[in-house]
């Protein structure tokens, strides 16, 4: 069902307005995605995968609808067809007032061959206030190859692989099999701003069997500007949920600080495109206050235990390290040994130095 995540990288690059900002801001992104696969029982239905996009300023839908067959997220090992709808709205910042902008039309075919060509999908743009209605069309090519690598995802694939094997200290078989995805200046109009021109994405991806996780090593140009996206997204189980599976989508965005777990840029942190390891320290203090209406009790502080000397605790202090390091494919991720919650403030002396 990996054609999925098409949709997927589809909206988040249609939303230039997270990378074409000269100072972006901190921002949530929402991201859902669902998936319905009856042709997996009964080859007479279509299988259908809808995306949700939204932050503060674009409200996008998508939906895919594809030939019954075997529809794998992103490829696919014979000709299939997949029809593309949806639409996009833009949010009145002053009163969060959603107005329609966008329809998305169209569809796109996977020859035999991987090849794949953008130009049959477009976007109808509504008139809204000063701005006309009008059409633009996608354009460029993705080439997408099952168990295959592409010369492009070769330096992708070998870095994944020998990370692998490295890793292998159990001596267990590896299985080498991978997926690529080349995409050769792959045109994404605006999400709906007139201001903004729309992407163009060029790069590779790379899907490791052994590992269940994509690899991402994507360049956009947005509004005049090249943007570098490296990342990567494991399937994994749904915690908590039976019979469950979800894809964990881990982006870098260098020239904007870090985007962990789908959408959420972690404010305060820029760094050089080519840092290896970001580790982020401080402290913060905790307490705790509670209220009852029905008696009318504010919010109140809640007593905490004395200081040592017995003099009165206000707060709590903690301090925190968040260390972020390179994996194989070049994506920072979460070092979790090195991370820590423990009691007590750091010094501005600690905080400020090396780690």
């Amino acid at each position: 069902m990996r054609l999925f995540a098409t949709a997927a990288i589809l909206l988040l690059a249609s939303d230039d307005t997270a990378f074409a900002q000269t100072t972006p801001p901190p921002a949530t992104v929402a991201f859902t995605t669902a998936a319905s696969m009856p042709s997996l029982k009964d080859d007479t239905k279509k299988d259908t995968f809808q995306v949700g996009l939204s932050d503060s300023q674009v409200l996008t839908t998508l939906q895919l609808t594809c030939q019954a067959g075997r529809s794998r997220l992103l490829i696919l090992h014979t000709d299939r067809a997949c029809e593309v709808s949806g639409n996009g709205s833009i949010i009145n910042p002053s009163n969060g007032q959603k107005l329609q902008r966008t329809q998305y039309m169209g569809g796109y075919t996977v020859k035999s061959d991987g090849s794949t060509d953008g130009s049959t999908m477009s976007i109808n743009y509504l008139a809204l206030g000063k701005a006309p209605a009008s059409t633009t069309q996608f354009s460029g090519n993705m080439n997408l190859r099952p168990e295959n690598t592409s010369t492009g995802a070769a330096a992708i694939r070998d870095a994944v692989l020998k990370k692998i094997n490295a890793d292998n200290t159990s001596g267990a078989v590896i299985d080498q099999r991978v997926d690529t995805v080349d995409i050769s200046r792959l045109y994404i109009p605006s999400a709906g701003f007139p201001s903004d021109k729309g992407c163009t994405w060029s790069g590779n991806m790379v899907f490791a069997y052994q590992t269940n996780s994509w690899f991402m090593n994507l360049t956009g140009n947005c509004n005049g500007k090249d943007y570098a996206m490296k990342g990567n997204m494991p399937w994994t189980k749904t915690p908590g949920v039976d019979a469950q599976t979800q894809y964990d989508l881990t982006l870098t965005l260098p020239s904007a600080g870090v985007l962990i777990g789908g959408g959420t840029l972690w404010p305060g942190v820029v760094t050089a495109a080519d840092a290896q390891d970001i580790v982020a320290r401080y402290s913060f203090a905790e307490w705790v206050i509670a209220r009852n209406r029905a008696e009318g009790i504010p919010w109140t502080p809640l007593a905490l235990p004395p200081m040592r000397d017995g003099t009165t605790r206000k707060f709590v202090f903690w301090r925190c390290t968040v260390w972020l390091t390179r994996d194989a494919a070049g994506a920072l991720v979460m070092d979790r040994p090195r991370n820590s919650v423990a009691l007590g403030s750091l010094s501005d002396r600690v905080i400020s130095s090396a780690p």
